[in-house]
Protein backbone atom coordinates (compact mmCIF):
# COMPACT_ATOMS: atom_id res chain seq x y z
CA UNK A 1 0.00 0.00 0.00
CA UNK A 2 3.41 1.90 0.58
CA UNK A 3 3.72 2.32 -3.13
CA UNK A 4 0.32 4.03 -3.29
CA UNK A 5 1.76 7.04 -1.68
CA UNK A 6 5.07 7.26 -2.79
CA UNK A 7 6.36 8.72 -6.36
CA UNK A 8 7.33 6.26 -9.04
CA UNK A 9 10.08 8.63 -9.96
CA UNK A 10 11.72 10.02 -6.96
CA UNK A 11 12.46 13.02 -9.13
CA UNK A 12 8.89 14.28 -9.50
CA UNK A 13 9.32 15.49 -5.55
CA UNK A 14 11.27 18.14 -6.43
CA UNK A 15 9.28 19.72 -9.51
CA UNK A 16 6.90 22.52 -8.65
CA UNK A 17 3.58 20.97 -10.41
CA UNK A 18 1.25 23.78 -9.74
CA UNK A 19 -1.10 24.44 -12.46
CA UNK A 20 -0.17 21.47 -14.69
CA UNK A 21 -2.64 19.91 -16.27
CA UNK A 22 -4.09 16.40 -15.67
CA UNK A 23 -4.31 13.60 -17.82
CA UNK A 24 -6.37 10.73 -16.90
CA UNK A 25 -6.74 7.73 -18.71
CA UNK A 26 -9.80 9.35 -20.65
CA UNK A 27 -8.95 12.36 -20.90
CA UNK A 28 -8.60 16.24 -19.24
CA UNK A 29 -9.32 15.86 -15.66
CA UNK A 30 -8.42 19.12 -13.84
CA UNK A 31 -5.18 21.12 -13.48
CA UNK A 32 -2.86 20.70 -9.78
CA UNK A 33 -3.54 23.27 -7.15
CA UNK A 34 -0.63 21.55 -4.45
CA UNK A 35 1.47 19.23 -4.33
CA UNK A 36 2.47 17.05 -1.56
CA UNK A 37 5.51 14.33 -1.15
CA UNK A 38 2.85 11.64 -1.51
CA UNK A 39 -0.02 13.44 -3.48
CA UNK A 40 -1.60 15.76 -5.84
CA UNK A 41 -4.39 17.72 -5.07
CA UNK A 42 -6.60 18.51 -7.97
CA UNK A 43 -8.92 21.06 -9.28
CA UNK A 44 -11.73 19.98 -11.23
CA UNK A 45 -14.25 20.87 -13.31
CA UNK A 46 -15.18 24.91 -14.00
CA UNK A 47 -14.81 27.29 -11.26
CA UNK A 48 -18.68 27.18 -10.72
CA UNK A 49 -18.86 23.18 -10.47
CA UNK A 50 -15.13 22.51 -8.90
CA UNK A 51 -14.57 20.40 -6.82
CA UNK A 52 -11.25 18.96 -4.86
CA UNK A 53 -9.72 15.76 -5.38
CA UNK A 54 -6.94 14.06 -4.25
CA UNK A 55 -4.66 11.71 -6.80
CA UNK A 56 -1.78 9.77 -4.64
CA UNK A 57 1.33 10.01 -5.39
CA UNK A 58 1.82 6.12 -7.19
CA UNK A 59 -0.84 6.95 -9.35
CA UNK A 60 1.25 9.67 -11.55
CA UNK A 61 2.85 7.98 -14.67
CA UNK A 62 4.76 10.53 -16.19
CA UNK A 63 5.35 14.03 -15.86
CA UNK A 64 5.85 16.39 -18.97
CA UNK A 65 8.16 19.46 -17.45
CA UNK A 66 7.87 20.89 -21.23
CA UNK A 67 4.22 20.74 -22.29
CA UNK A 68 3.29 21.02 -18.03
CA UNK A 69 1.13 17.67 -17.80
CA UNK A 70 0.88 14.76 -15.53
CA UNK A 71 -0.34 11.57 -16.43
CA UNK A 72 -1.89 9.18 -13.77
CA UNK A 73 -3.33 5.87 -14.09
CA UNK A 74 -7.11 6.40 -13.41
CA UNK A 75 -9.90 7.76 -15.08
CA UNK A 76 -11.58 10.99 -15.04
CA UNK A 77 -14.73 9.04 -13.18
CA UNK A 78 -12.46 7.60 -10.09
CA UNK A 79 -10.63 11.23 -9.73
CA UNK A 80 -14.37 12.88 -9.64
CA UNK A 81 -16.27 9.83 -7.48
CA UNK A 82 -12.96 10.16 -4.80
CA UNK A 83 -13.85 11.35 -1.36
CA UNK A 84 -13.01 15.33 -0.71
CA UNK A 85 -10.76 15.98 1.95
CA UNK A 86 -12.28 17.75 4.50
CA UNK A 87 -9.63 17.27 6.74
CA UNK A 88 -5.93 17.99 6.59
CA UNK A 89 -5.06 15.72 3.00
CA UNK A 90 -2.23 13.43 5.48
CA UNK A 91 -4.92 12.82 7.63
CA UNK A 92 -4.63 9.23 8.19
CA UNK A 93 -8.88 8.41 8.04
CA UNK A 94 -8.60 10.40 4.48
CA UNK A 95 -5.73 8.48 3.33
CA UNK A 96 -7.87 5.30 4.08
CA UNK A 97 -10.74 6.16 2.49
CA UNK A 98 -8.81 7.38 -0.79
CA UNK A 99 -6.54 3.97 -0.65
CA UNK A 100 -9.77 2.16 -0.82
CA UNK A 101 -11.47 4.19 -4.09
CA UNK A 102 -8.16 3.62 -5.33
CA UNK A 103 -7.15 0.21 -5.07
CA UNK A 104 -8.29 -1.43 -8.17
CA UNK A 105 -5.26 1.46 -9.72
CA UNK A 106 -2.69 0.28 -7.49
CA UNK A 107 0.35 -0.92 -9.56
CA UNK A 108 1.57 -4.29 -9.25
CA UNK A 109 4.61 -5.61 -7.93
Amino acid sequence: MTQLWSYKDPQWERIAMDGFEVAARDGAAGRVGERGCEYLVLRTGPWIFRRTAVVPAGLVEHVDRDEEIVYVRVTREEIRSAPEPEAAIDDAGLKHLLSDHYRNAIPAG
